[in-house]
């Protein structure tokens, strides 16, 4: 019985992280269409420099690591995405990371258990 559970175990981990992928690639897709992108106007008619980077182009997803995969931004736009999730004085929050975790949250499930089961052959 020990054989079996140590088997299966190493099955689970060989099958593991293609899971996460698929799932990770899916949850990337779903930020990147509720990310806002600034369409380049303003109503003042002014454009800053630090508004030509989009954060919907710097979505990118990280490595497997002790079972588990982090998707986000990177680090040239991550640190101005709290302005737009959260708002400010002048914004109002847009809470794009939050509306994507609570969309995608049963269906990355769905994924990863799906791979796990044609993987391992049930």
């Amino acid at each position: 019985m020990f054989k079996a559970f140590r088997q299966l175990e190493t099955n689970i981990k060989r099958v593991e992280n293609p899971a996460l992928r698929k799932a990770a690639s899916y949850a990337q897709d779903k930020l990147k269409q509720n990310t806002p992108h600034w369409n380049g106007k303003k109503s003042n008619g002014k454009r800053g420099a630090y508004m030509q980077e989009h954060a919907t182009d710097h979505i990118v997803t990280g490595s497997v690591k002790n079972g588990a995969i982090d998707v986000g931004y990177d680090k040239e736009v991550s640190w101005r995405v709290h302005f737009t999730e959260f708002g400010t004085i002048k914004q109002k929050p847009q809470a794009a990371v939050q509306k994507t975790q609570k969309q995608i949250e049963n269906e990355v499930a769905n994924i990863i258990a799906n791979e796990l089961k044609r993987g391992l052959g049930l």
